[in-house]
């Protein structure tokens, strides 16, 4: 058994034993914290949909005077994947909730209303069995499909519906009415299954919807909405199941990326033209341009800790507001009256529970500790067969929906954000996932350890200076509280006793099973992880102030006024952050123990000094930083100073140039063989800088080879390392080690000059001067020798002319 891994020492949740998340060991929640590179799901997307500006007239007249003509006409969306995948690992199949750390949401029928247009008060989208297809489409779409080898079951392929209707662009000059009803069934037929019902079937369209499309004037009294719903559920429960080894999902997938941009501040896009078209849904208006530069985007590593650090008021609780209703067509508000129905959604095979008791805030209502989730698992293992009598099969669950008034969840207005260490938060912490990522994990448990540690630190300990300072820094006063606990839960509203289910779905042919899922290997268990979060509603008054002692909890964020006078509070919160302690000492006579001299300066030709040498190391008396040092910035910082010639160069001439400092700012790339043109680019481009005065165009130094640039140490620094070490104080005074181009400068200190016998050493050395001959005297007395055109060809080539090829401008890219 191996050793507990350091994520081991967090506890993420949930604490209550799984009593309400008992699918916790087959979430992918669960494979993310063991493998965080995990990657995001897939979809699939069939055959490209004719957008509805450029059907034929007469059918796009036909689609828009029926009820789904709003959801017809709304633009088309590109879907964020990343986004899909981080909510997804957030979903919750045993309460259909997206579990975040400051409380449940979900997507309810009042998003699918406002935001797609679909009607909700309807009947449920199910069906008797139908063994005979051929006969349904014949008499709805006038093809007849027997012996077709696109026929397998109650599927079709795309292809065959698209090629059957000429891609909906074309109709016969005198086609009648009923062949137009059959044009308009079949695109409402492809536009409702690439849109709501799609699945991980690529180039499939189900015909289960086909029979609900026969009569066209009465699409309204069908809870198109609700099917959606229970299919995008479907999809996201089982994407949640390792078991199931899903790598694509299906399901209106469009739908959950509007809701996040609703609901998610960190992930909502700002809005170029943020008006609401009067007769489209409101979801309309995030299909137009999108500024994505301030928010989490297409970065699934960010997307998950965000979600993990997300606070209460990076929820839009309630953005559908009065001002946003009064702009929208009443058709899309038909049912609001069921939008907090807890009931059963229903798509033929599919029975996915609506649960809006748990997420009581999306309605401005004062949420109360939910009752057990009424979701089994067990539906979650059904499969479509065309040959099942689903209507029949779940008729309780239907009758349910159809009795849905009775079943409306009703509270107490919510007139202020709850508590930090109300009941329920406290109660929901216990049973929820606070946590899928390490990241996240330390952030939370850092911000449960301060809160500890101020509790239990006595009044004015430096200790809870640090603590009390901490929670203002990262807004995490607002867990102040004083005794009693605040906010005590409410009752939930008892609603109508739901009788078990008689059905048993054992029995119903297709049903999925699970695979088996490789456990990982067993590790020993951390012996003293981080302890949980402070409960004060879970324990006794006398449990409480033993564990605390006799701290009193002053401050909260109700909506009732606890703050008591200043003079009463232990620590002062508006002290900063202590400054770092030294464990050897702090004082001033500590210091002077240790003379300056004893910190030498190591034997090395250039020392390595960070970027923050000189500022960040200067803390105490001893390091107090030199003058000079105050005219460097931290991000270029150089213990060297250059010479008062290095700063400020005189004019320069062929035959003369002076010698330029390792890390002195003057130093240039001019010099190197590059065209006025490209040099020009480079200096423009902020890559070679220019001196005062110079022109990009032109180089105040003759060119050189960059094979004939070598470096050398003066005489000074030689003799600086080979005397004895030199005090820490005397850093600065040391010389600096130079290089030169070999230009005018003494033969002694230059490199001895390559031997002109070996063509592989100066084959590609130009001479700066005009060549008499076939080998000819620089300036500095060496030889060069003429470059060939196949040499003159090659450098061009590599990348040297900057006319043809810009490569990067780094020094790799001018040496050979």
């Amino acid at each position: 058994m191996a050793g507990p891994a350091p994520y081991d020492y967090f506890l993420p949740g949930p604490r209550d034993g799984g009593l309400v998340l008992h699918r916790q060991h087959d979430h992918r929640s669960d494979t993310v914290w063991q493998h965080p590179e995990t990657s995001a799901l897939g979809s699939r997307r069939s055959a490209s949909l004719t957008r509805i500006e450029d059907i034929h007239p007469r059918i796009r007249d036909g689609v828009l005077r029926t009820a789904l003509g709003p959801f017809i006409t709304m633009r088309q969306y590109t879907v964020d994947m990343t986004l899909v995948t981080a909510l997804v690992e957030r979903w919750r199949p045993e309460t259909h909730t997206f579990m975040f750390p400051e409380g449940e949401c979900t997507i309810t029928l009042q998003d699918i209303a406002i935001l797609t247009g679909l009607p909700i008060n309807g009947a449920a989208v199910t069906g008797p069995t139908i063994r005979g297809w051929s006969s349904v489409t014949r008499r709805l779409l006038g093809r007849d499909m027997v012996g077709s080898r696109n026929c397998q079951g109650s599927f079709v392929t795309t292809s065959w519906l698209v090629d059957e209707f000429d891609s909906f662009t074309r109709i016969p000059d005198a086609a009648s009415d009923e062949q137009i009803d059959w044009a308009v069934r079949a695109y409402l037929l492809f536009h409702l299954h690439a849109w709501c019902f799609s699945d991980t079937n690529s180039g499939q369209i189900g015909l289960r919807i086909l029979p609900h499309l026969e009569d066209l004037t009465a699409l309204g009294s069908i809870s198109w909405g609700s099917a959606a719903l229970a299919h995008l559920y479907r999809e996201m429960c089982l994407c949640t199941m390792v078991s199931q080894n899903r790598r694509n999902i299906g399901g209106p997938l469009w739908i959950l990326q509007l809701w996040a941009f609703e609901r998610l501040r960190p992930f909502r896009p700002r809005l170029r033209y943020p008006a609401i078209t009067p007769h489209l849904p409101l979801g309309d208006r995030w299909a137009g341009p999108l500024d994505f530069r301030r928010v989490l985007h297409r970065n699934l590593d960010a997307m998950r800790l965000a979600l993990d650090v997300l606070r209460y008021s990076d929820i839009d609780w309630q953005p559908y507001t009065e001002d946003v209703i009064s702009q929208l067509h009443p058709y899309f508000l038909d049912g609001a009256q069921f939008w907090r129905a807890r009931v059963p959604l229903i798509y033929y095979h599919i029975i996915e529970w609506h649960q809006p008791d748990r997420v009581m805030a999306q309605f401005g209502l004062l949420q109360p500790i939910p009752e057990p989730p009424s979701q089994l698992h067990i539906h979650h293992t059904v499969q479509f067969r065309g040959s099942s009598s689903f209507q029949n099969t779940f008729r309780e669950y239907v009758a349910i929906w159809d009795s849905r008034e009775l079943y409306v969840v009703q509270g107490p207005l919510l007139d202020h954000p709850p508590h930090f260490h109300s009941e329920y938060m406290e109660w929901y912490r216990r049973i929820s996932r606070r946590w899928i990522t390490h990241h996240g994990a330390e952030t939370g448990s850092a911000r449960d350890a301060m809160e500890r540690i101020r509790l239990q630190s006595e009044a004015g300990s430096s200790i809870g200076t640090y603590a009390r300072s901490y929670q203002l820094g990262t807004m995490e006063d607002r867990r102040d509280t004083q005794w009693p606990p605040p906010e005590p839960a409410v009752l939930p509203q008892p609603l109508p006793h739901i009788d078990p289910p008689t059905v048993d779905v054992q029995r119903i042919r297709g049903r999925r099973r699970d695979r088996a899922r490789t456990h990982e290997a067993t590790r020993e268990m951390a012996e003293n992880p981080m302890p949980p979060p402070v409960d004060f509603h879970g324990d006794t008054e006398d449990f409480v102030r033993q564990y605390y002692g006799s701290t009193t909890y002053y401050g909260s964020t109700s909506a009732q006024t606890q703050c008591p006078p200043a003079a009463s509070f232990s620590v002062p919160p508006t002290d900063p952050l202590p400054a770092q302690h030294d464990f050897f000492g702090d004082t001033e006579d500590f210091i002077r123990r240790y003379p300056a001299s004893s910190f030498t300066v190591p034997p090395a030709s250039v020392p390595y000094v960070g970027p923050s040498f000189g500022e960040a190391e200067y803390i105490t008396p001893l390091a107090t930083p030199p003058p000079q040092f105050s005219q460097h910035p931290a991000s270029a910082f150089t213990p060297f100073q250059a010479t008062q010639t290095a700063q400020t160069p005189p004019p320069q001439t062929p035959t003369s140039l002076p010698t330029v400092p390792v890390f002195d700012d003057s130093w240039n790339f001019s010099s190197l063989t590059t065209p006025p043109s490209q040099r020009s680019r480079l200096m423009e481009g902020g890559y070679i800088p220019m001196l005062p005065g110079q022109d990009p165009g032109s180089s105040s130094r003759p060119t050189q080879s960059p094979s004939q640039m070598h470096f050398s140490l003066d005489d000074p620094w030689i003799n600086n390392l080979v005397q004895d070490p030199q005090p820490f104080c005397d850093f600065q005074g040391m010389q600096a080690p130079s290089f030169s181009l070999g230009l005018g400068l003494d033969p002694s200190s230059q490199a001895p000059a390559p031997d002109v016998d070996d063509d592989d050493e100066i084959e590609d050395v130009a001479s700066p001067v005009a060549d008499s001959g076939e080998r000819s005297s620089g300036p500095d007395g060496r030889r060069y020798r003429r470059l060939t055109d196949s040499q003159t060809s090659r450098r061009v080539n590599r990348g040297y002319d900057m006319r043809t090829r810009l490569r990067s401008p780094d020094r790799s890219d001018f040496t050979e």
